[in-house]
């Protein structure tokens, strides 16, 4: 659309100037003299104004008018009727209140939101694999230290083999006591050196295995 300056005369010879936004300057011409048929007016000159202007809303609708009578012609099975549906409705709408609305703007956003939305999804996925990896692992070591982890039952048995084993050090120091008493008259004698050093390590291996033991029965109190 373009605007065109006319000028024109009125019968008492007044010039004045009108413009005029149209397709094309024989339009333009066209319209101003159905507008003011009657009124005496004389063009006297018409010039192009301003280029690529918009059109108005009333020449917006007698387009649309125009489209949509053109398409109905074809048929509702028409190629075109299909392509414009909905295409009419958002025309009417974006004249009447300044709207933009487009099938294809519609279509575009919709379209990129799936796309966000695939990304969301995609994400989330990768999410629930890496949770679901590090449940997996979880579930491993947990079953790993239960196998390692010591029961009542295990702990039972092992004071109770302490116990027995603490009761065989203390037969051996004493045993090793009653071997030092029987060969002090010779302590030169090979025999009481043996008894002196049995006695030492019977009655270090006793205090080792009370520290054991004392240890088990500490574990088994705490649990």
């Amino acid at each position: 659309m373009n605007d065109y300056r006319i000028t024109y005369t009125t019968e008492a010879g007044d010039s004045f100037d009108s413009i005029i936004t149209e397709r094309t300057e024989a339009a333009a011409r066209k319209f101003f003299t159905s507008m003011n048929k009657g009124l005496g007016f004389t063009v006297t000159n018409i010039e192009l104004h301003h280029e690529n202007t918009c059109a108005t809303k009333q020449q917006e609708r007698d387009t649309l008018a125009a489209i949509r009578r053109m398409v109905d012609e074809l048929g509702p099975q028409s190629y075109l009727a299909t392509a414009f549906e909905g295409a009419f409705e958002d025309a009417e709408s974006n004249i009447e209140n300044d709207f933009g609305d487009s099938m294809k703007a519609r279509w575009l956003h919709a379209d990129a939101q799936l796309n966000a939305a695939k990304g969301t999804i995609e994400e989330l996925e990768a999410q629930k694999r890496s949770m679901q990896e590090t449940i997996n692992r979880l579930q491993q070591e947990n079953a790993e230290a239960e196998a390692r982890r010591v029961t009542e039952t295990d702990l039972v048995h092992l004071i109770r083999l302490a116990e027995e084993d603490l009761a065989e050090a203390e037969q051996r120091r004493d045993a090793a006591a009653q071997d030092i008493v029987t060969y002090a008259g010779d302590p030169a004698c090979e025999e009481f050196r043996q008894a002196v050093a049995a006695h030492r390590n019977a009655t270090s291996s006793v205090e080792a295995k009370k520290e054991r033991l004392s240890r088990l029965n500490i574990i088994r109190n705490a649990g």
